[in-house]
């Protein structure tokens, strides 16, 4: 077999959701140990299942290039100076070779712990996101379709044809379901338990952003999803109060 790590968006960032600090001095040692664990999971899908994984970073310009595709040997390296936002992913995937047996997507600041090598199943015939989203928001659905956690995405090659109109977005689901029309049944998640995308919001035992703090809080450990719930209308029940960088926002949860 052989897949692709696309990476793309900000690397060497330092700061919570919205700041868009760069290349400081302490964002270095944080961006080397997210990168360095890109390259460990790729050594770890060539020894356990054989496959040659190649990389593709599509990122900014940074003051430490060098130092940066050091890191990834043989890798296909693109920069670009303004911020893009999530088109910048769409602009990677419209430059890749397709002769790929999968797609393996997620963000540079990512740190990829060692607990999803055992998740990861570089077999899935289906379109999978990483995790439905947390409950404090919408309860993981938005009316019939699941909110998603698309940190990680994967793309096997049978459903290549999504990358025409990539998303990114928490409503990844219904936008496969109504652009491209993929079945409720092809779509799934890489694990059964409910995470935010944000690390600083929501703690998950599969991975980090390096350039912020780390949430340790599980907002729904010991809650499992329902897949039974997808492609049925969710009106949700509001519940109780959280807070997140001193905004108020309602947590609901199913009925």
């Amino acid at each position: 077999m052989k897949g692709l790590l696309l990476l793309t968006g900000e690397a060497f960032r330092e700061g919570i959701q919205g700041i868009h600090k760069r290349d400081t001095k302490n964002s270095f040692h944080p961006q080397k140990m997210a990168s360095e664990s890109h390259i460990d999971f790729c050594n770890y899908l060539k020894e356990k299942h054989g496959i040659k994984m190649d990389i593709f970073i599509r990122t900014y310009d940074t003051k430490y290039e060098k130092e940066l595709k050091s890191w990834y040997p043989n890798c296909k390296y693109k920069s670009t100076k303004e911020l893009m936002g999530n088109k910048i992913l769409q602009d990677a995937v419209n430059e890749i070779d397709k002769d790929y047996d999968f797609i393996f997507m997620t963000r540079m600041d990512i740190f990829i712990k060692p607990y999803f090598y055992s998740v990861f199943n570089p077999k899935w015939k289906t379109i999978h996101f990483f995790s439905q989203n947390f409950t404090a928001w919408n309860c993981g659905m938005n009316g019939r379709y699941p909110l998603v956690n698309p940190i990680f995405r994967f793309i096997p090659k049978t459903y290549f044809h999504v990358l025409t109109n990539i998303d990114v977005s928490h409503d990844g689901w219904k936008h496969y379901h109504e652009v491209f029309h993929i079945p409720h049944s092809k779509m799934d998640f890489m694990v059964d338990t409910y995470h935010d995308a944000d690390t600083y919001k929501d703690y998950n035992p599969y991975y980090r952003f390096v350039g912020r703090p780390e949430s340790t809080i599980w907002h729904d450990r010991g809650k499992k999803i329902n897949r039974k719930l997808f492609g049925k209308k969710i009106t949700c029940k509001k519940g109780k109060i959280w807070d997140w960088r001193g905004k108020t926002f309602k947590q609901y949860h199913l009925p």
